[in-house]
């Protein structure tokens, strides 16, 4: 149809007004945004300023808006926007209704790496007082990084806020428990909790004002550390802290720095005048006054002055060297007097250095008179006091076991009648005591000593709460060169003899018409350790034997699950062979066993050593120690497991790991059908050249086959040793109607 042209410019006119309506969208909408950096992957609320904005209009951050076209409802003025890369991106805007996507311009966002969990390694204190303001020093900081503490697992609803680029802030936390710290690097917009467990913080509760109940002393002399005792409520804490600051003064921004976890704590106070306490609890950051309690520090000498001696006791007529606690300032005098007696005008004694040497000289407690430049008098000291006891004995101690050692070796020694809690140390004979302060402790009678030299030495003695150091007469160790200490010794009588055999090959010991006894050896941690690890007894005919060893679980015995009556420290078996020479074994099961007599035509049983016994140790570890008990018609000996005793105290798994046998001969019919390795080296037959290589003593194979033990006191008559250091309790065995089973 033809349009009139009045018609047609009427409407052409209305197609410009629609297109001016919908002109692109202006690139001056957006004039600023907050904030301008962000974390990567992590949705942040940006704010648009500008002009008004209206439902349906959109924006997006892209590195180029002819990429892409705006997505985010903006209409409110503020956005939840995701980027996911960084870099600095444009914002594009797109006014609603429109379909272009335009910059605005001057307008950016940056975005920076996430933040990293571990960006904080450790925060010191890891602890704080709800509502108090605490500063808190950050390790691995980053500049531009911000923090806040938020309730463990609540960081995402938490805001940075405090800069930590100085390695420390400021926070007040306002709930109580555990926190976690909440980072934000510069530049970010995200909160992540750091995972270091050094980096969590635990806000307790306020200090209570009645936490200390009481304080002593209540004076002390000024410019003098000076020990206050803290009584307290409950228990005392590692990491408990005090001050003392004037009266007149408030608790409130002091910082306690001075320990009082011990229940003490060391001040030392400027100005006389009246203090009052300011306490924190550990793991807090407040300071609190603490009701009702208050230290007056006076210029005068105070009463109190110390707070202990060492050492806290001496004896008579002994030069001591005593030292002062807490030290003594520049100018302090000191003397002692006895108890009930007056200070002199000015003691005589310096103390500056914070020891001095006194000699007191009769027994009984004495009181010290300290004179302090600072107070400028003399004051009887009511804190500490002085007892003198009487000089140690000479003749405590009236035995050691052994009586010999091995230069170089760590060996423990008995000491026989030690008192508890004295000290003891040997020095060479001709060397006075006094010249050395006794410092080996004794425990159980035992004391380890090692010793480097050969030669003989005397026992030196310190009684507990003594300072002398006292011979004690008749007491002689020898120390031997390298080597002999700990391989097996044959005893006979008083006289011994140490000797080395190849480890693990059997050496005939006894040999009788009607038995042999071999044994075979182990070493310790060196070849120069040895000790019998298993012994065999055969008939003359070897159709029959009977083998007893040490055990190699006796570590770890436990008796709850050990057969009833069953052998614990020995292992024991028997056998022999038949008509058709077929080889027989038994394993002995019990200790309760019955040999029957026709087995070697002797008597053999096994017994366990009980606590009643004489012996110094009836167990090894938790195991009880066995012996077997043959006698045949020649000889009555006993087999016995024994613990390396040398070995004590923190090596005392050792004695237990180095169990080992020991051999008792206490009776002998006719010598002279005794053959063997132990007859030659008792000196009951002459040496051969075989035994003789065995030795490993100073003397010379000549001189062992003379006869030894002949006027011994040490065995009874006849008896005999083989095995470890040395024999125990023999004589007290002998004539018992059931001796004590003896062992080493």
């Amino acid at each position: 149809l033809a349009m009139a042209p009045c018609c047609l410019l009427r409407a052409l006119a209305s197609v410009a007004l629609i297109l001016r309506a919908r002109a692109a969208t202006g690139p001056t909408r957006v004039t600023s945004i907050s904030p301008t950096s962000v974390s990567i992957n992590h949705g942040t609320v940006i704010t648009l300023t500008g002009s008004a904005y209206i439902a349906g209009d959109k924006a997006a951050f892209l590195t180029d808006c002819s990429l892409g076209f705006p997505t985010v409802d903006v209409s409110s003025g503020s956005a939840t926007f995701t980027i996911a890369a960084t870099g600095t991106y444009k914002l594009c805007f797109q006014a609603n209704g429109m379909s272009d996507s335009i910059e605005q311009l001057g307008i950016t966002l940056t975005a920076v790496s996430e933040t990293s969990p571990t960006a904080i390694s450790a925060v010191s204190p890891d602890g704080a007082t709800i509502n108090i303001a605490t500063v808190f020093t950050f390790t691995g900081f980053t500049t531009g990084a911000l923090a806040a503490f938020a309730p463990t697992g609540t960081c995402s609803s938490a805001t940075p806020s405090v800069d930590i680029s100085g390695i420390t802030g400021t926070f007040t936390l306002t709930t109580l428990g555990l926190h976690d710290l909440c980072v934000r690097a510069a530049g970010g917009s995200d909160e992540v909790t750091q995972t270091a467990a050094a980096t969590q913080v635990t806000v307790q509760a306020a200090t209570s004002a009645t936490a200390i109940t009481a304080v002593s002393p209540t004076t002390v002399t000024v410019n003098r550390a000076s020990g206050v005792t803290l009584t307290f409520a409950g228990t005392a804490e590692s990491g408990d802290l005090a001050t003392l600051i004037d009266s007149a003064s408030s608790c409130v921004g002091q910082t306690p720095n001075v320990d009082v976890s011990s229940g003490t704590g060391y001040f030392t106070l400027t100005t006389a005048g009246t203090y009052k306490l300011c306490f924190r609890e550990a793991g807090g950051s407040d300071s609190i006054e603490q009701t009702g309690l208050t230290v007056t520090a006076a210029a005068g000498t105070s009463a109190e002055t110390f707070s202990s001696l060492s050492p806290a006791s001496i004896s008579a007529n002994t030069a001591t060297t005593i030292t002062f606690f807490p030290e003594p300032a520049t100018g302090d005098l000191a003397e002692f007097v006895t108890s009930g007696s007056a200070c002199p005008g000015t003691p005589g004694t310096d103390i500056s250095s914070g020891s001095a040497s006194f000699t007191l000289g009769s027994i009984g407690t004495w009181d010290l008179c300290l004179y302090t430049a600072a107070g400028g008098d003399t004051v009887k000291q009511t804190s500490v006091t002085l007892p003198v006891n009487s000089v140690t004995s000479s003749t405590i101690i009236t035995a050691i076991l052994p009586t010999s050692i091995t230069a170089g070796v760590a060996t423990g020694i008995l000491l026989t009648g030690h008192l508890s809690g004295a000290l003891a140390d040997f020095v060479p004979t001709g060397t006075a005591c006094s010249t050395i302060a006794p410092s080996t402790t004794i425990t159980g009678g035992y004391g380890s000593f090692t010793l480097s030299t050969a030669g003989t030495y005397d026992l030196c003695y310190r009684q507990a709460g003594r300072t002398d150091s006292v011979q004690q007469t008749g007491i002689s160790l020898t120390v031997v060169a390298g080597g002999a200490g700990t391989d097996p010794i044959a005893w006979y009588g008083d006289k011994k003899r140490v000797f080395t055999l190849p480890p693990g090959e059997m050496v005939a010991l006894l040999r009788t018409p009607d038995m042999t006894l071999s044994g075979a050896t182990f070493e310790g941690t060196t070849s120069d350790e040895q000790w019998f690890g298993r012994m065999v007894i055969t008939s003359p005919d070897d159709a029959r034997f009977m083998e007893i060893s040490i055990r190699k679980d006796i570590m770890s015995f436990n008796r709850s699950t050990a057969p009833r009556n069953g052998f614990e420290t020995l292992d024991v078996t028997m056998g022999g062979y038949t008509a058709e020479g077929e080889r027989v074994i038994t394993k002995v099961q019990t200790v309760d066993m019955t040999i029957p007599f026709s087995f070697f035509g002797a008597d053999v049983a096994f017994r366990r050593i009980q606590r009643r016994h004489r012996t110094q140790f009836p167990t090894i570890g938790r195991a009880r120690r066995e012996c077997m008990d043959f006698v045949g018609g020649y000889l009555h000996f006993y087999i016995c497991s024994a613990a390396a005793w040398e070995y004590f105290g923190w090596q005392a798994h050792l004695a237990v790991k180095f169990a080992h046998l020991d051999l008792v001969v206490v009776q002998a019919q006719k010598m002279t059908e005794v053959t063997g390795l132990l007859p030659e080296l008792w000196g009951l037959k002459p040496m051969s050249k075989e035994t003789a290589a065995y030795l490993n003593d100073t003397e010379q194979a000549s001189d062992a086959s003379q006869r030894l033990g002949e006027n011994s006191s040490s065995f009874c008559p006849g008896a005999a040793w083989a095995g470890g250091k040395t024999p125990e309790h023999v004589a007290r065995s002998c004539g018992e109607p059931e001796p004590a089973i003896i062992t080493m």
